[in-house]
């Protein structure tokens, strides 16, 4: 667009207008004047003051012309004065201003008039240029911020015009592309699946020949960098008003992001159809009508078919066992009609020989052409199921036979140094149901005080020394103080760095045999001591001596201190003692000075009198007597 001029500048400008008109007619007289007084032979002043006029006019307007008219009028009446002499208005002279005069005021409105319709059309030019510059701005800044790329081209097919868009999808700068060959701007040219086009297929060339348009051609353009876009491209033939073919306008549309998206989508979906068709579990796709409409391998296999045309087209009611068929036409309502996600179930199928298997079926809503459908995924559990029935059985069994056996299980995790106990183990160690917390100090304190050093000792070692088994044998004190023995086998098992990380076991109440051990140990000491004894009274005649010999016997085997009284004359004698301590020894010789009195009712007279053998619990002077 024009610039704007300051108010300031044009006023002066039109200010000279106005002025240099009557200026130049002034000048005018006074230069014909000068001429007049010179010998020179000069013709008639009236020309040039009419021209003087007409320029006035055309310059400063009809304004101007009329003061320069005026100007011109007073000139004439004073060069038709004889020189000297004052003016005089004779009819000659009149006639003559007059004439002069009129012919100036025509000549001025002529002259105004021209020049007033010059302005109008240039005005009217100035207007059209301004509008045609302005619509070429408008239609510029359209095309370039237009984003598909815009070539304009004329009939020798080179490029006169790119918008940005067109020079970032051929990767060529602007100044690469304007006057050049449209093909060797565009490079070379294919089709989205990698066929190169020959001259005579290329779009343009097919407007510039036929003078058709082209639409919607998908092209794979190869940029100077290597790199692929995709456009698709409009070409529409240019014409003059007459209707002659100048040129090509071509628009390409970025279809890069697509066409790579929808490679993507291609590939995603082949992949997706790869798993599905080789994935090892049942996948279908039941229609609103309960009619499978789809079945992989594996879940034609599962249905006991051959291939997954064997399956197709039947209804899904064909398998399933007639328990579930409520749950089944409940769950298909609420995944097809109310579009609910539903939980996985396991249920019951009947396979097409007969057979029935355990499955475990998990559900989604989907669409298929356009309608409701639900997407299945089967698993055949009846392995599984199997397994957990002789698990459960298994699990039973070994309750019972822990239960008889009076055994407990337990597993210490290493890691988090925390203890699970099976409820009979919380039993054998006086726990009730629940009680114990699982800490390893809370089994500590079960632990009789004079084993607890000896059990951790020997947790220690199997930790350290990563032996795989534990074998050990403690006291546990009852809450009621009642001490009771525990057996506890274990084994280590290793974390994947090879570090422990788990000690499990089992614990057996022990205390029955325990004390058959003790009963028999008990039973052989006595044994023994007897067939001591009897040696002793039978090797020698000396009394004295082998009574001595069977109390210090006595001290060695069963007793701390042993008195050996006898009964003679009607008095009690004390014939031997001994004590197991040497240090007590003096205490043992002590008392036999002391014989028992044969009047009590306690200790030895007690004895001696009935023949019955007496439990004293504490052995005072008193019970000695």
């Amino acid at each position: 667009m024009p610039e704007e001029k300051p108010a300031s500048l044009r006023a002066r400008r039109a200010f000279w207008r106005m002025a240099g008109g009557p200026i130049l007619t002034l000048a005018a007289a006074l230069l014909i004047e000068t001429l007049a007084r010179t010998p020179l032979p000069l013709s008639p002043p009236v020309p040039i003051l009419l021209l003087a006029v007409v320029y006035a006019a055309y310059l400063g307007g009809l304004r101007a012309g009329l003061v320069s008219t005026a100007i011109a009028g007073c000139y004439s009446a004073y060069a038709t004065a004889a020189p000297g002499q004052p003016f005089r208005a004779t009819g000659d002279t009149v006639e003559y201003v007059l004439g002069i005069a009129v012919a100036a005021v025509g000549l001025t409105l002529l002259v105004d008039h021209l020049r007033a319709r010059i302005e109008r059309q240039l005005h009217e030019e100035r207007a059209t240029r301004l509008s045609i510059e302005q619509t070429h701005a408008r239609l510029t800044l359209v095309l370039e911020t237009n984003p598909d790329g815009i070539l304009l081209l004329g009939m020798d097919r080179r490029i006169w015009f790119a918008n940005t868009a067109a020079t970032t999808l051929l990767g060529r700068p602007r100044l690469e592309i304007l006057g050049q060959n449209y093909q060797e701007a565009m490079g070379e040219v294919r089709t989205p699946d990698g066929r190169r086009l020959s001259e005579g297929e290329l779009p343009i060339e097919h407007v510039l020949k036929t003078g058709r348009p082209v639409r919607d051609v998908e092209l794979a353009l190869v940029r100077p960098d290597g790199d692929r876009v995709f456009v698709a491209m409009n070409a529409t033939p240019l014409r003059q008003p007459n209707g002659e073919l100048e040129g090509v306008v071509a628009a390409l549309h970025d279809l890069t992001r697509q066409k790579r998206a929808e490679a993507a989508l291609r590939h995603s979906r082949e992949r997706y159809q790869m798993l599905v068709e080789a994935a090892p579990v049942g996948i279908g796709l039941l229609s609103g009508e309960e009619v499978i409409v789809y079945v992989n391998p594996a879940g034609a296999r599962l249905l006991g078919a051959s291939s997954p045309a064997e399956i197709v087209g039947r209804r899904l009611t064909d398998f399933v066992h007639p328990n579930y068929l409520p749950l089944v036409r409940e769950r298909l309502r609420q995944g097809i009609v109310e579009r609910r996600a539903l939980q996985p179930i396991e249920e019951k199928v009947i396979r097409l020989d007969g057979t029935v298997i355990d499955v475990e079926v998990r559900s989604l809503p989907v669409w298929y052409r356009g309608r409701p459908a639900l997407q299945v995924l089967v698993q055949d559990i009846t392995e599984r199921k199997r397994k957990e029935q002789a698990l459960r059985e298994g699990e039973e069994r070994l309750r019972l036979a822990l239960e008889a056996g009076h055994m407990g299980t337990w597993e210490w995790r290493i890691r988090e140094s925390r203890l699970e106990w099976s409820p009979d183990l919380e039993a054998l160690h006086g726990f009730a149901p629940g009680e114990f917390d699982g800490t390893p100090e809370a089994l500590r304190q079960t632990i009789h005080p004079e084993d607890r050093d000896r059990v951790w000792a020997a947790l220690r070692r199997v930790l350290d020394e990563h032996r795989s088994a534990l074998h050990v044998e403690y006291r546990v004190v009852y809450p009621d103080g009642s001490v009771h023995w525990l057996e506890g086998r274990g084994h280590l098992l290793f974390d994947a760095e090879s570090k422990p990380d788990r000690l499990i076991g089992v614990c057996a109440d022990v205390t029955p045999h325990k004390r058959a051990e003790a009963s028999l140990r008990e039973s052989e000491e006595k044994h023994r001591y007897l067939a001591e004894a009897s040696r002793i009274l039978t090797s020698s005649l000396d009394r004295q001596a082998t009574l001595q010999n069977l109390a210090r016997l006595a001290v060695s085997r069963i007793a701390d201190i042993c008195v050996v009284d006898m009964f003679e004359d009607g008095r009690i004698v004390r014939v031997a003692t001994a004590h197991r301590d040497s240090v007590q020894r003096n205490l043992a010789d002590a008392l036999k000075r002391y014989a028992p009195r044969p009047a009590t009712d306690r200790g030895v007279s007690s004895v001696l009198r009935t023949g019955q053998a007496v439990l004293i619990p504490e052995a005072s002077h008193e019970a000695m007597e």
